[in-house]
């Protein structure tokens, strides 16, 4: 994006800022937990984009051997919850999965449309590979997202924790898939992926922490940071609910229907269960910053 013309850079951010602004933030009810102008601030997030990922972090993806379906209702089986499981079967029902050549490895796209009886149809694409378990991670992964449209929840969330539900059963399907492996394989497509986000978030920080060099409103960078920053932060607050998950399963597993079903939010359920993102500590642990 450092390639960009000043004026193309200027109309990218500004239209970005835009469009997030009304096809997230508007339908969404999000509102954001961090200062985006604040200097100090942008320090910080600028310090975390600077380290470097090791190379034991690497994208793999392992082979199965049972149809999605099979999987979803295993998952779905161990985590007891009967509101979780109709939520799921509602939304698997009632989508429409797609293999596309336009989507690498790690991509995945999910479409909401009304149709003219007013009822929900969910479209997912996925990338055009079959019998690995990334597939199954990023299906129920784009299901998950679903749940907005689902539960009518009055309640406003962080939109930089708008990932974790997703990521969470992203997660749980890893561990479905490959048990033992499942946590390990997670983390590390994970924190293999936030090398691209970090790059991203950083080139995008150099404009922001410098609003002179192209001298537009420093408010639009606001909506293309914090969409930058929602992969970090929802990862930090995962990493949290796993080590929680280990000593009260059921704790975690209430907060996450809670959450799905517009019971609850991320940033309620997170001071029940005392998780703190914004200093990522476990991220910079496992990364060793």
């Amino acid at each position: 994006m450092l390639n960009l013309t000043q004026d193309q850079l200027k109309k990218y951010f500004t239209g970005f800022s835009n469009a997030y602004a009304s096809k997230i933030l508007k339908f969404g009810k999000y509102k954001l937990l961090y200062d985006y102008q604040d200097k100090e601030f942008l320090k910080k997030i600028a310090d975390l984009t600077e380290r470097k990922i090791p190379s034991d972090f690497k994208f793999i993806f392992n082979p199965i051997y049972e149809q999605f379906s099979d999987s979803l209702y295993n998952l779905l089986k161990n985590f007891n919850d009967q509101e979780v499981t109709d939520f799921f079967n509602y939304v698997f029902e009632h989508s429409r999965i797609k293999h596309s050549d336009k989507l690498n490895i790690q991509e995945s796209r999910a479409i909401t449309t009304i149709d003219k009886d007013g009822k929900y149809k969910f479209d997912i694409e996925v990338p055009n590979i079959t019998s690995v378990d990334i597939l199954a991670a990023e299906i129920i992964h784009e299901l998950t997202h679903f749940s907005s449209f689902i539960y009518n929840s009055n309640k406003e969330d962080a939109l930089e924790y708008s990932e974790v539900l997703s990521m969470f059963f992203e997660y749980l399907m890893y561990e479905e898939l490959l048990k033992e492996k499942g946590k390990d394989t997670f983390i590390s497509n994970r924190i293999s992926m936030l090398r691209e986000n970090f790059k991203e978030m950083k080139e995008n920080l150099h404009y922001a922490i410098n609003p002179s060099y192209l001298e537009i409103n420093p408010e639009v960078y606001t909506n293309v940071l914090a969409s930058d920053l929602t992969y970090i932060e929802s990862l930090e607050y995962v990493l949290g609910l796993i080590e929680r998950r280990e000593d009260d399963k059921r704790a975690v597993n209430n907060s996450i229907k809670d959450i799905l079903t517009g019971k609850s939010t991320c940033i309620d359920e997170r001071e029940k269960l005392d998780i703190e993102t914004s200093n990522y500590k476990k991220l910079k642990k496992m990364i060793k910053m």
